[in-house]
């Protein structure tokens, strides 16, 4: 797999690149990466950073990475922000109720997608009050 980056960013990733090289009619033409000049990315025509630069075309570089690690790497980054955004939205959630924000129905309908927020130790739906809601509430 291929990782091609700009100024130190990411700008794609990629099992089977379209290389690319100038031709003598100023056409772009298909190549092997051994002869390339440059490789379309998202539609985008860019020249390699290690090869004659192809005018009216910016530059990236190419590094080779094994797919695997790297695929779970962005897996585990995507993963990691996820946990974060659902600990914001949980938390937020848990506020909306205890000031009344969102009804009692409501709040009752998604305490399992709450857990963490809407019950206690016992497994008790907390108290009117607390978070308006009553033990044992049916959702």
């Amino acid at each position: 797999m291929y990782v091609f980056k700009r100024d130190g960013q990411e700008v794609a990733a990629q099992e089977w690149p379209v290389w690319v090289q100038l031709q003598e009619n100023g056409c772009y033409g298909l190549c092997e990466a051994a002869d390339a000049q440059g490789v379309v990315l998202g539609g985008t025509v860019y020249s390699l950073s290690n090869r004659t630069p192809m005018e009216g075309t910016e530059e990236v570089t190419a590094e080779i990475v094994e797919s695997v690690p790297y695929l779970r790497e962005k897996v585990d980054t995507l993963e990691n922000r996820l946990a974060v955004q659902t600990s914001a939205t949980e938390a937020v959630f848990a506020a909306l109720a205890e000031a009344g924000t969102i009804d009692q129905a409501t709040a009752g309908k998604y305490r399992t997608i709450f857990a963490a927020w809407t019950s206690d130790a016992d497994g008790n739906v907390w108290e009117p009050g607390v978070y308006g809601w009553t033990e044992n509430a049916d959702g």
